[in-house]
Order: structure tokens, then C-alpha cells, then sequence
């Protein structure tokens, strides 16, 4: 079996998650894809000099992390951080993101770091704290597991290249920031705005008709149903709420007193899931990232018959199923 080791004259990038919540085959030390490898230890000692440059508190935490993602590559630069080294810490970093599409884990924070060996020993050279992405308050956290942590790399791949800008309109690049976001938002109304915002990104809404075509098209993620497409339109109206600062919780007059802060918490949690298995399932396929990243071929998409759209993009998601399982209050009822 292989270990991971930093050899000479290579470039590295490694976000280190701090207590995350990993499942028992996820331990270890796993090579994830060439050149991409996830342990549960920092595997090298931080030379004295760069304790110093980089401070005691910040390399304690990565001492202390159990999740390390690494990113290695040959350079013929190892004395230098440049380009090659940003290029490192950009694939750590959507691996990352390619679990959180995934699934809902604990973890306490996270620092991003980049370095080089040049000789006896590999020297962190920069350190980054990673801004803190919160978990939806409404959901049970699950473990990361081994297939979690392979998916995660499959994908990195394809993240990376709709994350790419164009100079066009870059549809999917706009909607995973938004996305992005709404990972960082603490209030339950913008992390549904900014996950609802994402969905839109790959819909082609027109104005005057935007909320109409919001609750027909995304139909094709979630399946077709008078249930589904009355939630899917009260997403888009909370989304909206939010949008023009409006207050949402006025919307939820219909649902019993005691239950509308959870109804809220849990369109929130919904939300996130909808557009996470989008952008998801985006990251693994080439021909549906090309249909929904051209505005040209998400227009000839969209005016498809139903049948074809759902063809080309393959089976549904359950959301309010999921989230009705993984929710800490369980389904909603009443």
C-alpha cells in the first residue's frame, strides 16, 4: 500500500478540517486520485523557522485537524509561491465543496495552506483561515465516508471547469457563488435566497414570467406533482421576500403558529439540497455542463418536450423526502 509522502521539488495545497466528522473507513490515509490524497494527520513536522514566520495558534489547529485534503504536483519552483501553488490550493478547495454537495458534517473550521520541499522536509509557507460554512440548523449531520471522499474528487474535476471563466455570461459560475453563500449565510431567509438564486441560474427565467417558469421547470430535478409544485413556489416567494426585504414570515400565516419557524428552517434546509444535488450533478456529467453552461444550448434545453429534458437529465431527487429523514424535528405535518 501507498503512503502519502511530499517528495522533492514538489508544490502542495491542503485544506485541514478541524474535527470533522468522518466515518471509520475514511481514516487513515486514502489516495483519492493522482495527485489528490486525504489523511487524518498532518504527515510532516513544520520546520522551526516556519513555526515563527507562521505562528503557534495557527499550526496547532492544523496539527489537530483529522481530515487533511492534498493536492501535490512536480514544479520546477519550489522557492517560490506563485500561480502553481494558487492552482494547488484551488483544487483542495473544491474537493471541499464537492463534500459539502454532498452531505451535511460537522466539522469546527478549517485553515488552507500551500507550501513546497525543496530538501530534507516540506515547509508550509502561507496559511489562509477558510470562512466558516454553516450547517442548516435544521438537519442531522451525517459522517464522511470513503465513497463520499472518491465521489468528492470525481467531481473536482468538473467543478473546475464550470468554475472556469469564460468572459461570457458564465451562467454556472454565477450560480455556484451564489451557492457558495449560502453556505456562509447564518440567517435561515438568506441562505434560502442565495440557494434559490443558484436553481435560477440554470432555469433560463424570463422576466414578467420568472416565478411561473421557476415552479414548471425545476419540476425536472424534484418530479412532477401538484404538492411539489406548490413548495416549489413557495420557495420562489420566500426567495423572493428576501430579494426586495420584504418579510418572509408573512408568508407562512397559513401554517399553525407553532410550527412556522421550523417550516422556515426547514425551506431553508430544502433549498440547500435542491441546489446541492443540481450543481452535483453538474460536476459529473460533461454533456449536461454543456447544455446548462451556454445560454444557446439551455435555451434549445428548455424548449424541449418534458420527456427529452428529463431523458437528458436523468433520474430525480426527493428533496422534501431527504429532508424529511434527515431533518432533526422529522417530517412536517400540519
Amino acid at each position: 500500500m501507498c503512503r502519502f509522502q511530499i517528495n522533492q521539488r514538489e508544490k502542495f495545497g491542503c485544506i485541514a478540517i478541524q474535527n470533522a466528522g468522518t466515518a471509520q473507513d475514511a481514516r487513515g490515509q486514502t489516495e483519492l486520485a493522482p495527485g489528490l490524497w486525504c489523511v487524518d494527520r498532518l504527515p510532516f513536522n513544520v520546520g522551526e523557522f516556519w513555526v515563527g514566520q507562521l505562528g503557534h495558534r495557527r499550526l496547532e489547529q492544523i496539527e489537530n485537524s483529522n481530515l487533511l485534503i492534498f493536492a501535490v504536483a512536480p514544479t520546477h519552483r519550489p522557492e517560490v509561491l506563485d500561480d502553481e501553488n494558487e492552482a494547488l490550493l484551488q483544487k483542495v478547495q473544491r474537493t471541499f465543496y464537492a463534500l459539502l454537495l454532498q452531505l451535511v458534517f460537522h466539522h469546527d473550521g478549517a485553515e488552507i495552506f500551500s507550501g513546497a520541499r525543496q530538501d530534507d522536509n516540506p515547509d508550509i509557507r502561507t496559511i489562509t483561515d477558510l470562512r466558516n460554512h454553516l450547517r442548516p440548523q435544521v438537519a442531522r449531520v451525517e459522517q464522511i465516508s470513503r465513497a463520499n471522499l472518491t465521489r468528492a474528487a470525481n467531481a473536482e474535476s468538473g467543478m473546475a471547469a464550470y468554475l472556469t471563466r469564460t468572459g461570457e455570461v458564465d451562467r454556472l459560475w454565477h450560480g455556484f457563488h451564489a451557492l457558495q453563500r449560502g453556505f456562509l449565510e447564518m440567517w435561515g431567509d438568506e441562505r434560502l435566497h442565495q440557494f434559490v438564486l443558484s436553481v435560477e441560474a440554470v432555469l433560463n427565467l424570463r422576466a414578467g414570467k420568472s416565478r411561473t417558469l421557476f415552479g414548471h421547470r425545476a419540476h425536472l430535478f424534484v418530479g412532477r406533482s401538484d404538492e411539489n409544485q406548490n413548495w416549489l413556489l413557495e420557495l420562489y416567494d420566500l426567495r423572493s421576500a428576501t430579494e426586495h426585504m420584504n418579510d418572509y414570515r408573512l408568508l407562512l400565516e397559513h401554517y399553525p403558529e407553532a410550527r412556522r419557524e421550523h417550516v422556515a428552517s426547514l425551506r431553508a434546509y430544502e433549498a440547500q439540497v435542491l441546489a446541492c444535488q443540481i450543481y452535483m450533478r453538474l460536476a459529473e456529467s460533461e454533456d449536461l455542463r454543456t447544455r446548462f453552461g451556454d445560454d444557446s444550448e439551455l435555451e434549445q434545453f428548455w424548449s424541449m418536450r418534458e420527456g427529452e429534458q428529463q431523458r437528458q437529465w436523468g433520474h430525480i431527487f426527493d428533496v422534501r423526502a431527504h429532508c424529511a429523514a434527515t431533518s432533526l424535528q422529522g417530517p412536517l405535518v400540519g
